[in-house]
């Protein structure tokens, strides 16, 4: 009945539902989470083609992930060539000007990939992580409503707006987005203790629970986080986990 509350993403083969058509895309792999079987497979298919679209995206996000996002930007600009109308190389670069506070150009390269695929699911969400940042809630929920995706940005993303709207006193808009980020497998400490509040305020407290647990096996663990599990644990009458 909990089990959805303990999902999480993991770097592994995809070997569910999107073994299917995914597993030959490493760029829908990488945007879905599967970040270890996405650059496996790009690996494989640039030592076949070093030309391969995308696999050379997925070379050009992970150098962003992993703090070299210059380094992706020759990768980008290859991609985009003379026509310059291919949107996921421009979601590479507003990816790199955002990690680099350059919010302007972020934002002007945000808006090239939107144009060209304005339906695309990571452009989306990235939309919504530059309104996030900007303070622009309304925006940033506009371009999350009815997304179905998945994957860490995705989860960043809802994770993030729930923590901004609950700032802002909207706890029945913030459970909303708190939960889609849990369900995407959110690696927020502040996430899951926000939503573990929430459940405890409602009297669900089972749930409550798994939340809050669950936020203490981050790092860094909010102390609010233990103190709430534990004054949960007294009033279930469950002394010795309160000790």
């Amino acid at each position: 009945m909990l089990g959805w509350f303990a999902r999480r993403f993991t770097d592994k083969p995809a070997t569910d539902a999107r073994a299917g058509s995914e597993a030959a895309d490493p760029l829908a792999l990488y945007h879905a989470g599967a970040v270890v079987e996405a650059e496996r497979l790009a690996g494989e298919r640039l030592q076949k083609d070093r030309n391969d679209r995308e696999a050379s995206l997925v070379q050009a996000l992970l150098l962003v992930d992993r703090g070299r996002g210059e380094d992706a930007v020759p990768v980008a600009e290859r991609l985009l060539g003379p026509a310059r109308q291919d949107p996921q190389a421009w979601l590479v670069l507003a990816r790199v000007h955002a990690a680099a506070g350059r919010r302007k150009a972020a934002r002007e390269a945000l808006e090239c990939a939107a144009k060209f695929d304005p339906g695309d699911a990571a452009v989306r969400v990235e939309l919504a992580l530059q309104a996030l940042a900007e303070k622009r809630l309304e925006q940033a929920g506009k371009h999350l409503h009815g997304l179905i995706a998945g994957g860490p940005r995705f989860a960043k993303a809802h994770g993030e707006l729930g923590i901004q709207l609950l700032q802002r006193q909207q706890p029945q808009a913030a459970e909303q987005h708190l939960q889609q980020a849990v369900a995407a497998g959110a690696d927020n400490a502040v996430v899951h203790a926000n939503l573990g509040a929430l459940r405890r305020d409602q009297g669900r407290l089972q749930e409550a629970a798994v939340l809050l647990a669950r936020a203490l096996q981050f790092e860094p663990a909010p102390p609010e986080a233990a103190y709430n599990l534990a004054m949960l644990r007294i009033q279930q009458r469950d002394w010795a986990d309160a000790q």
